[in-house]
């Protein structure tokens, strides 16, 4: 069975701020360059776990899959993040975002 995963740009953002070229790990991975400049791409399993494996050739931080898991950088979030930020407790958070959305 193939499945399809969706792969943000902002993952290529991310790379660059850790150090890490998007475009060595995408020519790692056997990948088009093109890549870089496209909001979002669909990868197969087989290109997904290419991509994974490229990062951890290309970086050197074991810990680079939790770093590009996480965002620090409050420009960054969407607006639905923002939302749930400014509310009190979690299900203030939920109710935000599902009327965000």
């Amino acid at each position: 069975m193939n499945k399809h995963f969706r792969l943000s740009s902002s993952y290529f953002v991310k790379l660059e701020d850790l150090g890490v070229s998007a475009s060595e790990v995408l020519r790692r991975a056997g990948l088009p360059q093109r890549y870089v400049d496209q909001p979002r791409v669909l990868l197969n399993t087989q290109e997904w776990f290419a991509f994974w494996r490229a990062i951890g050739e290309a970086g050197s931080n074991p810990a680079m899959g939790l770093l590009l898991g996480t965002e620090s950088r409050i420009e960054r979030f969407s607006a639905n993040g923002l939302a749930a930020l400014s509310c009190e407790n979690f299900g203030t958070a939920v109710n935000q975002m599902a009327s965000v959305a």
